[in-house]
């Protein structure tokens, strides 16, 4: 070949045109294949670092060319492929409401992007499933909150942090709408309220009804219903003492038969109103009845001692509705000592005699003073928005109120001898209440009813709300009562 001939020891001799021209066009393809080389082993270098490879010994060499072009085009398909891949699953994300601009506007490599990905794909999945949690909470009561949390998620779902905190807020909302609508099924039971259609109300539509049913109860009705029962019942539990001369009043018919013996006897009441008892079936009225003889009867005070009873009753039901509110209160109270973790920092709770119970529950339970429902509705929020000294210096500002209310309540229950001190502010108002209701006569100043008015959205505005409530709320002890 030609290059024998350059190496050969033999004299240089001149060239023919044909042997130069064979030497030049070699130069020219080692040029263009070393070229070659050089470009496509810095190509391949970049690549390899990029996807975090090894880099081969072989890289570089003029005899490996073949080879760095072969994985060239491996890694670009593979790049084609990742490219595609990342796309794909970014927009899902986009799709489903997440905050993406943090993966566009990301200046990393594609494989370094790819791995990011594989952090963020476990948190998109949590948070696709916390969106589809919130769709199955009850917007219509916590709507604020609710929307405050589908927010969080959407713009930092990539926290972890974040996801944890709002996955124990969807569940704690969730539990609470729970127990309430237990509650209301429950208020709607004792109202005889038509739940047959209920799967398709709100829980807020579901509280009307009940609200509606509260206002529109014929109380006289329940209260006489109420005492015939007591009446019936103290009856067969206790027979009238009476002096008396009964007759036995024999009702025959055309055969001679006796068909039944009646023992009625007339009895006077303390107050000297006259009512018939018959001592065989128990049966007590205030009308006379048709065959009675009326005998020798002195007074008796059976009537008067069946009132106090009926009228005991009726005061323990407030009792009887916080205690029996659901076993998850145990639930709810474990989850306050997460936050509220001494008697002190539970004043409200303290002094409205509600400590383990849920405050919705009891707000909902019948109308009463609007400061003490309005309040009950609130605590919930400041457990959950403040922290313990914040919570304490509410406290502080709210204190003279429930005192003011304290000392209205008081003034009226020691003068009807119901006052409980032992107790919380909530049943002593309640028992009040149920002793004024039967009192007859107009009320001033006190409004009595639920509390509808929307909750305040951020911690300001419930501060803000506070102050309000405990500079406006004060009230003459001297004042009256009012049934909205």
């Amino acid at each position: 070949t030609i290059y024998d001939n350059l190496n050969d020891s033999q004299p240089s001799k001149i060239l023919t045109q044909e042997e130069l021209w064979e030497i030049e066009t070699n130069f020219e393809q080692k040029e263009i294949l070393w070229a070659s080389v050089v470009k496509n082993s810095e190509t391949l270098r970049i690549m390899l670092v990029e996807a975090g490879l090894e880099i081969p010994p072989w890289l570089g060499r003029v005899d490996s060319n073949e080879q760095m072009i072969e994985m060239l085009q491996e890694l670009e398909q593979d790049k084609e492929d990742l490219i595609e891949s990342l796309n794909i699953e970014i927009q899902e994300w986009k799709k489903i409401g997440l905050n993406i601009e943090f993966i566009e506007s990301s200046d990393t490599s594609l494989w370094e992007k790819s791995e990011d990905l594989e952090t963020l794909r476990p948190l998109a999945g949590t948070a696709n499933i916390l969106l589809e949690s919130i769709e199955l909470l009850d917007s219509s009561i916590d709507n604020e909150r609710i929307e405050e949390i589908r927010e969080s998620i959407i713009h930092d779902w990539h926290n972890p942090d974040a996801m944890q905190f709002e996955t124990n807020e969807i569940e704690k909302i969730s539990r609470r709408q729970e127990r309430h609508l237990a509650m209301l099924f429950q208020r709607a039971e004792d109202l005889s309220i038509d739940v047959s259609k209920s799967n398709k109300w709100t829980l807020a539509e579901f509280e009307n009804k009940i609200y509606d049913a509260e206002i529109n109860r014929d109380r006289d009705e329940e209260k006489e219903a109420n005492r015939r029962r007591i009446l019936e019942k103290k009856a067969k539990e206790k027979p009238v003492n009476v002096v008396t001369k009964p007759n036995k009043i024999k009702i025959q018919q055309s055969n001679n038969n006796i068909i039944e013996e009646n023992y009625w006897i007339e009895n006077t009441t303390a107050d000297g109103k006259k009512f018939y008892f018959n001592k065989q079936t128990k049966e007590s009225t205030w009308k006379k009845p048709t065959f009675m003889p009326i005998n020798e009867v002195k007074s008796v005070q059976i009537v008067e001692e069946i009132e106090q009873s009926v009228v005991h009753i009726e005061n323990e039901e407030v009792e009887e509705i916080l205690e029996e509110t659901p076993d998850e209160n145990q639930e709810s109270e474990s989850e306050n000592q997460s936050s509220i973790s001494n008697e002190e920092e539970q004043y409200l709770k303290n002094y409205l005699g509600i400590i383990g119970k849920d405050p919705l529950i009891i707000e909902s339970s019948r109308p009463r003073d609007l400061r003490i429902q309005r309040l009950l509705r609130l605590i919930p929020l400041i457990e959950s928005e403040f922290n313990n000294d914040e919570r304490l210096e509410l406290a502080n500002t709210l204190e003279p109120l429930m005192k003011n209310i304290e000392k209205w309540v008081r003034v009226r229950s020691e003068h009807r001898r119901c006052w409980e001190s032992s107790e919380g502010l909530i049943a002593q108002m309640d028992r009040l209440q149920n002793i004024l209701n039967d009192v007859p006569g107009p009320g001033i100043q006190l409004p009595i009813g639920f509390d509808d008015r929307p909750l305040p959205k951020t911690k300001q505005g419930i501060i803000r709300e506070i102050e309000n409530i405990s500079n406006d709320g004060l009230v003459s002890v001297s004042g009256g009562i009012k049934a909205l």
